[in-house]
C-alpha cells in the first residue's frame, strides 16, 4: 500500500479548489486503488465539508489581511526558515521536524516523511502572477524530493514564467520531481522552455473533467429552495472574475460583458443566474461575491438571481450548471464543470489556460481572448452558442468520454512512473 500525500489543497469555498481536491483523489484511486491518501491544506476549517480524508495544515500560513510591515517580517522569517532547511538537507541532514518551532510545521514535515508519494494539485501555483507565494510552494516540493519522496505535479497550468529568477527556481525544482503534468499545450511548451527533462513531463487534461454531479432533479431542488425559477425563459448563467494573468490585454472585460448582454437579450425571454465561483470566507478570502452582486445590479432591468452564498460541493455546483441553456464565464474550473455537464459555454479569457482548455475540447471558437474582445464579437458568440445548442451538447457528451479516456491514460502513466 502506497502512502500518498496531497501537499497543497485549499478551501472548497473556491469551487475550483474543491474540484481539484475531489477529482485528484479520484485519479489517485483509479491509479492506485489501495492507496492510503491524506492531504495538507492551506485552509483547515472547510475541506471536511467535501472530504472525509485525514488532513493537516500546509507548511506555510500566508500573511493574509496583514499590514505591509507584518508581511515584510513574515517574508524575512520564512525566508530564513527555508534557508535553514535547505542548508540542513545539504549538510547534516537532521529530521526537518526537529528544526521547527510550530506544531503545524512539525506535523506537515512528519506527514511528508511518512509518505511514499507527494502530489501538488494547486492548478496554477507555478507562474509569475503568483510569484509572491511561488518560492514557498517550490520549497515544499523541493523538500519532498530531497527527502526521497516521489514528487508529482498533477495536471496544471505552468507559466507564463518570464522572470529570470522564477524560471531558474522552477528549473531547479521541477527537474527534481518524478513527474510534471501540464494540462494544455501552453504548459507543455513552458516545461520544454524551462529545460525540464522530457521523461518527467506528460500531458493530461485537468482532473476536473471527471468530476461527477448530482442529477437534474436534485439540482433543480437547490434552485427551488432559493426561489430561483426560470419559468420557461432561457436560463443563462454567468460567473465573473476581475483578475487577469500577466501579459493579458488590460481592457475592461466586465463592462464589455454587461453591454453585450444588455444589447443582445430581450428582458422578457431571458433569466440570468449569477454563480459566484469563489465564496467569501471570513478572515481568509473575500471571494468574488461582491463582484457578482455589482454585476447583477447593473442588469437590474432583467430577471436576475444570484446563487445563495454558501459552500457548494463540486457535485452540487456542476449539477446546477447542467440546468443552464448557456454559460458565460471568465473562470477556469466552473467552465470545465459546465462543459463536462454538456452545457454550451462561452469563455472570456482573462487567463490563457481558458483558451487552452477550450482548445482541448475542440470549442476554441467559443473562447474569446481579451486583446480582440468587442461587444459585437461576444454578442455573436453567445447567439451562435444558443443557436447551436443541440450540436454543442452532443459534441460535449462525446468530449466527456474522450476526456475520461485521457484521464485514464494519465492514471496508467502515473501508476507506471511511481513503480520505477
Amino acid at each position: 500500500m502506497k502512502k500518498v500525500l496531497i501537499v497543497d489543497a485549499y478551501t472548497p469555498a473556491h469551487v475550483g479548489n474543491g474540484v481539484l481536491l475531489k477529482s485528484s483523489i479520484e485519479v489517485i484511486k483509479r491509479a492506485m486503488p489501495d492507496a492510503d491518501i491524506s492531504f495538507l491544506s492551506l485552509e483547515t476549517s472547510t475541506p471536511k465539508l467535501i472530504s472525509d480524508l485525514p488532513y493537516d495544515s500546509f507548511l506555510f500560513k500566508f500573511p493574509v489581511h496583514l499590514s505591509t510591515l507584518r508581511k515584510i517580517c513574515w517574508l524575512i522569517t520564512n525566508s530564513i526558515f527555508m534557508m535553514i532547511h535547505i542548508l540542513n538537507i545539504k549538510t547534516i541532514k537532521l529530521n526537518p521536524s526537529i528544526l521547527c518551532c510550530s506544531k503545524y510545521r512539525k506535523t506537515a514535515f512528519d506527514r511528508i516523511q511518512e509518505a511514499d508519494i507527494v502530489i501538488s494539485i494547486t492548478g496554477e501555483a507555478i507562474n509569475d502572477r503568483t510569484r509572491a507565494t511561488l518560492p514557498f510552494f517550490l520549497f515544499t516540493y523541493w523538500m519532498a524530493a530531497a527527502l526521497g519522496k516521489k514528487m508529482v505535479i498533477f495536471p496544471q497550468s505552468i507559466g507564463p514564467l518570464n522572470r529570470k529568477w522564477t524560471r531558474k527556481l522552477c528549473n531547479i525544482v521541477l527537474n527534481r520531481c518524478a513527474l510534471v503534468v501540464g494540462r494544455d499545450d501552453y504548459s507543455i511548451e513552458e516545461l520544454k522552455g524551462l529545460g525540464v527533462d522530457d521523461n518527467k513531463t506528460f500531458f493530461s487534461p485537468d482532473v476536473g473533467v471527471i468530476q461527477p454531479f448530482i442529477d437534474e432533479k436534485q439540482a433543480a431542488e437547490i434552485l427551488n429552495k432559493q426561489s430561483i425559477n426560470p419559468k420557461g425563459k432561457t436560463l443563462i448563467g454567468i460567473s465573473v472574475s476581475k483578475p487577469k494573468e500577466d501579459g493579458i490585454a488590460n481592457i475592461d472585460h466586465i463592462s464589455i460583458m454587461l453591454e453585450s448582454i444588455i444589447n443582445t437579450y430581450d428582458q422578457e425571454n431571458v433569466k440570468f443566474l449569477i454563480l459566484p465561483a469563489n465564496m467569501p470566507l471570513t478572515g481568509v478570502d473575500e471571494g468574488d461575491l461582491a463582484d457578482c452582486i455589482e454585476f447583477s445590479e447593473k442588469l437590474s432591468k432583467f430577471d436576475v438571481s444570484i446563487m445563495e452564498p454558501r459552500i457548494y460541493s463540486p457535485e452540487e455546483y456542476k449539477g446546477v450548471l447542467s440546468l443552464l441553456d448557456l454559460f458565460v464565464s471568465s473562470r477556469m474550473h466552473v467552465s470545465i464543470l459546465a462543459t463536462m455537464a454538456a452545457t454550451p459555454t462561452v469563455t472570456i479569457n482573462t487567463q490563457r489556460k481558458l483558451y487552452g482548455y477550450m482548445t482541448n475540447i475542440g470549442l476554441q471558437e467559443y473562447s474569446l481572448n481579451l486583446d480582440t474582445l468587442t461587444n459585437e464579437q461576444l454578442s455573436q458568440c453567445m447567439k451562435r452558442a444558443l443557436k447551436n445548442k443541440s450540436d454543442i451538447k452532443n459534441h460535449l457528451l462525446h468530449q466527456r468520454e474522450n476526456m475520461n479516456h485521457k484521464i485514464n491514460d494519465f492514471c496508467d502513466h502515473f501508476a507506471n512512473q511511481m513503480t520505477l
